[in-house]
């Protein structure tokens, strides 16, 4: 019984003594000690049976109320079951028609593609943000043109004409033929020297103006210093050698910006054939996140997304991702993925045990975003 239940017995225990008092204060008689006590025993009588029938009305409500509670979640986690299973079947049958048409990894193919030309325009940014460059290219250029003038009377006569017309008055690249002339021969590389310094830094110069063959040209300047043994500085090695790097595929070079920009263009051109099936993914996500928010939920969360992860392929996983992380449509989506651990938790990543992280563009970059748990959410390998 709960605490009130004593009050009321405490209550009735003074009362029948304090009546008891009063009648042997007043020394009743017998007879009124029996009829008194006779009321008493049975208002006591009725007292007890209606607390120990309420006590069980009481218990038995309780245990009413426990086995609804019981039934309407068990009602609750079948609903989001079905649910969950039949959101899965849309998502199967739209997954298998973008399957036979290998969209995905089409995608993925155009996104690379597309990530390799914007390491050409991010070699321009680095160009044309980088002080140093012109300086440099041009303290270059003097010293072939100190060569030339060191070196241009030695030119047979024969050939110092033609060699006046094409350079001197014209400024242009030597094209006649000529025999035996060693002089001339390297005269002839030193003015394509001078003229390839120029044409890039009239590229980096002109922001309307873009070379796919730039980083080859810096290729054919630093052969032709070799060939001059022309002593590099400090300043030149490292400008080069960042150069290059934007002939890899190495896109980590690529900032924020162009990345997004290269992901948008490519998306938006199949957004016709994916776009569905991309808000589809997003609503499985986020009913999963908004009906199985408690801690001793997270093993059923982490079993539909293995189940839904289980449908999908390592390049569909990849473009799903990068929808979400770089694109302004996805942003809704990457919110929710980082709710959950649907691209597999750290020691997952590692392995590749989903995907191979090395065909992820961005790696560390990606993986920070993947791994963006919320600070309350307990992370369970499936």
């Amino acid at each position: 019984m709960n605490k009130k239940y004593y009050i009321w017995g405490i209550i009735a225990l003074i009362f029948v003594v304090l009546v008891a008092s009063i009648l042997a204060l007043f020394k009743a008689e017998e007879g009124w000690l029996g009829f008194w006590g006779g009321i008493i025993g049975s208002a006591i009588g009725v007292l007890g049976a209606f607390l120990v029938l309420k006590e069980q009305v009481n218990s038995d409500r309780d245990a009413l109320k426990e086995q609804l509670n019981e039934e309407r979640e068990q009602n609750r986690k079948q609903q989001i079951d079905n649910t969950f299973f039949n959101l899965l079947s849309m998502h199967n049958e739209q997954i298998n028609s973008l399957k036979e048409e290998k969209k995905f990894e089409k995608i993925y193919k155009e996104l690379r593609s597309k990530l390799i030309n914007k390491m050409h325009k991010s070699c321009y940014s680095y160009l044309r943000n980088h002080k140093d460059i012109i300086p440099e290219l041009n303290n270059l250029k003097l010293i072939y043109e100190e060569y030339i003038n060191k070196h241009e009377r030695k030119i047979s006569g024969a050939y110092m004409p033609a060699y006046e017309s094409y350079w001197k008055r014209e400024h242009r690249k030597i094209t006649f033929t000529w025999l035996n002339d060693p002089f001339l021969d390297c005269i002839a590389d030193a003015v394509d020297a001078i003229l390839l310094i120029e044409d890039i830094i009239d590229t980096i110069k002109d922001v309307e103006k873009t070379d796919s063959g730039i980083i080859d040209k810096f290729k054919y300047l630093e052969n032709y210093g070799k060939a001059f043994e022309i002593e590099r500085t400090e300043m030149w090695n490292t400008l080069y050698n960042r150069i290059l790097e934007y002939q890899t595929n190495n896109f980590t070079l690529i900032d924020e910006d162009l990345r997004k920009a290269a992901v948008e263009d490519v998306l938006s051109r199949h957004y016709n054939e994916v776009g569905a099936y991309f808000r589809l993914f997003h609503r499985i996500i986020k009913y999963i996140n908004d009906n199985l928010e408690r801690p001793e939920e997270l093993p059923i969360k982490n079993n539909y997304l293995g189940f839904l992860r289980a449908t999908l392929n390592s390049k569909e996983m990849l473009v799903i991702f990068y929808n979400a992380a770089y694109t302004n449509r996805g942003a809704g989506l990457l919110k929710e993925l980082q709710k959950t651990t649907f691209f597999g938790i750290e020691e997952d990543l590692k392995s590749s045990q989903h995907f191979n992280i090395s065909d992820l563009f961005w790696e560390e970059d990606d993986l920070n975003k993947m791994l963006n748990q919320h600070e309350d959410n307990t992370v369970l390998s499936e």
